[in-house]
């Protein structure tokens, strides 16, 4: 007996008929619950152990080493990216440069990984979008830098994500009534 087959016998003869007739409806509404059922228990499982919020990695120390890993900056350290952030103009777009070769500049910057490299390229694409709206690899590249930067922010100064967010938000906000 087929499990389409399971599910019309528990239907009420008066709709039976009518199931019968739509067999192919059936087994799509059957077909389609199932799936929906795991994919909801296995996001639910999943959300609930390994995509959790508090998943820490962690990562021998001589790995971290050969790629280049570094550990988040100090409090101080953080705060004076902060005050760079607020106060230093990024990094001089070069005339004659096209945008895309300013923009593998940026990236390559970026790719440093260190906290000023990330405040330069978010000071820099900050600027530029005051002047005039980026387009969308540099609003890409932007996102990234800031949204890499309230984390570092955020874990050196033990705040939480809302109120990094909210710190460089308002750093960023002055930045833009400047330019």
């Amino acid at each position: 007996m087929s499990l389409v087959d399971a599910v019309l016998i528990r239907i009420p003869q008066p709709y039976r008929d009518i199931a019968v007739r739509h067999r192919e409806l059936v087994k799509f509404a059957v077909v389609g619950g199932i799936t929906y059922v795991v994919d909801i228990t296995l996001f639910t499982m999943l959300k609930l152990t390994v995509l959790s919020a508090r998943m820490t990695v962690t990562i021998p120390l001589e790995r971290a080493l050969d790629r280049g890993l570094r550990a988040v900056a100090d409090p101080a350290t953080a705060q004076i990216a902060l005050d760079k952030l607020g106060t230093e103009p990024g990094m001089e777009l070069v005339a004659g440069l096209t945008w895309d070769k300013q923009l593998k500049r940026l990236k390559e910057r970026f790719g440093s990984g260190d906290l000023d490299g990330i405040v330069d390229v978010l000071a820099t694409l900050v600027d530029a979008d005051a002047r005039r709206p980026l387009n969308h690899s540099q609003r890409m590249l932007r996102d990234k830098a800031e949204e890499a930067f309230i984390t570092e922010i955020g874990a050196a100064l033990e705040l939480s994500p809302e109120d990094a967010q909210e710190k460089v938000g308002g750093i960023l906000a002055s930045r833009i009534d400047r330019e």
